[in-house]
């Protein structure tokens, strides 16, 4: 199941996953976990400072500039594989391991 809910837990919107769909994709670049967000997010009020919160499984960075273009601020981890560049500015993990539980590193 995919779910919207809001700081207290509360869920507003979900989506039940039945498995892979032949519907086309409102926005193919999204991809499918993109697109997921992307209908969740849709009943979301625009440009008053809302923010969405995902974890990797879930975020990209054409899905984070999508949000940005709908008006929704966006905090994501994200996996190193669809940093698109991004990871030649951040430490390495060798680099992290380093520096101790707890260290990271971000990229704007």
């Amino acid at each position: 199941m995919w779910a919207r809910c809001g700081i207290g837990g509360i869920l507003y919107a979900f989506k039940i996953y039945t498995g892979r769909t032949d519907k086309a994709q409102t926005k193919p670049e999204l991809l499918t976990g993109g697109n997921v967000v992307n209908r969740l997010t849709r009943t979301l009020p625009m440009n008053v400072n809302c923010k969405v919160y995902l974890d990797n499984f879930l975020s990209s960075i054409p899905l984070m500039n999508s949000l940005k273009e709908d008006g929704l601020r966006s905090v994501a981890t994200i996996r190193k594989d669809r940093l698109k560049g991004a990871d030649k500015l951040l430490l390495s993990e060798k680099d992290l391991k380093k520096k101790g539980r707890g260290a990271f590193d971000s990229v704007v």
